[in-house]
């Protein structure tokens, strides 16, 4: 929104932009006090809160001319605090300082977007209204977009955070979780055994002399099962050829997308490892076709090697 002359639109009346900036230093400075919260620090703030609060307390005492309640208590030997663990106290002040900086950001945030959603209204209304080649109005569409998306992920990363921190929620398995505003396709992949990176989980397909025919990026954490068919489907989209063997790993193993496949025509639908083996039957898996289908699948794994290698497709 402060770069709206690159779209040859009007900028933004000053003041706008100095609340947008005014907000987002705000909230770096939240979110910098959140990831430095150490427990001392904690007790430190909790301490000062404390004593402010008696301060106060005693300062209404005594215009209301009232004994304190340090006064009350002085010499009843009988009433003593309560020891508390140390590291509990230290964790309890901690936890609590985090959700109250968190409530704070959320609550700036929820303003900032308060404030940004009519200004792309705004930003809306000037777009239809200013004249400008075919080019530039898709173009002018395409920032119309990004910005209506941004504003989106925003909210809903806010909604999340709220649920996790506040009131102790996981997002649902069901929903997708957002883990970059910039870029929705990117996620967490898991794997088991294998460590937990972020990134994307790209389905690619080569035909026998190594070219590749298909090529889909599924948004979230998509299990590979899930994407078979799509994947086969894409690769005879793309060629207009329809393949007489489709060897993939154990992961792609499932019956629901074995019976999509061979629907699209393909003869032999081949699974490694031991769930491909189980599905398949043993007569199928010891026929003489399935066996080199399961040696050919290694050309993919090196295909994506050299992509890999010589392309860097997998530098995320």
């Amino acid at each position: 929104m402060q770069k709206l002359n690159r779209i040859d639109l009007p900028a933004l009346a000053q003041d706008k932009i100095d609340l947008i900036e005014e907000a987002g230093a705000e909230t770096r400075q939240l979110n910098y006090r959140i990831c430095t919260l150490t427990s001392s620090s904690a007790l430190q703030a909790e301490k000062a809160e404390q004593e402010e609060q008696e301060k106060l307390q005693r300062e209404i005492l005594e215009v209301l001319g009232e004994p304190s309640d340090e006064e009350q208590t002085q010499g009843d030997a009988t009433q003593k605090p309560e020891k508390q663990d140390t590291e509990t106290k230290k964790e309890s002040a901690k936890t609590k300082l985090r959700r109250e900086l968190y409530v704070e950001l959320y609550a700036k945030s929820q303003a900032v977007l308060d404030l940004l959603t009519p200004l792309l209204s705004l930003v809306s209304a000037e777009m239809s209204q200013a004249p400008g080649n075919p080019q530039m109005k898709q173009r002018r569409e395409t920032w119309l977009a990004a910005m209506r998306d941004d504003l989106q992920s925003i909210a809903t990363v806010i909604e999340q955070s709220q649920r996790r921190v506040c009131e102790g929620k996981k997002p649902s398995a069901k929903t997708k979780m957002p883990l970059s505003v910039s870029d929705p396709s990117a996620s967490f992949i898991e794997k088991g055994g294998w460590e937990r990176v972020f990134g994307y989980r790209p389905q690619c397909g080569f035909s026998a002399g190594g070219l590749v025919t298909v090529l889909l990026m599924p948004e979230g954490n998509q299990s590979d099962q899930s994407q078979l068919s799509q994947a086969v489907n894409g690769s005879i989209a793309n060629t207009g050829v329809i393949p007489g063997v489709v060897t993939v790993d154990d992961g792609y193993t499932g019956e629901c997308e074995w019976i999509k496949v061979q629907e699209a025509g393909v003869e032999v639908v081949s699974f490694s490892g031991a769930r491909g083996k189980a599905l398949l039957g043993e007569e199928k898996w010891e026929d003489e076709r399935y066996v080199q289908a399961r040696r050919d699948r290694n050309g993919a794994e090196s295909g994506i090697s050299v992509l890999k290698d010589k392309v860097r497709f997998g530098q995320l």
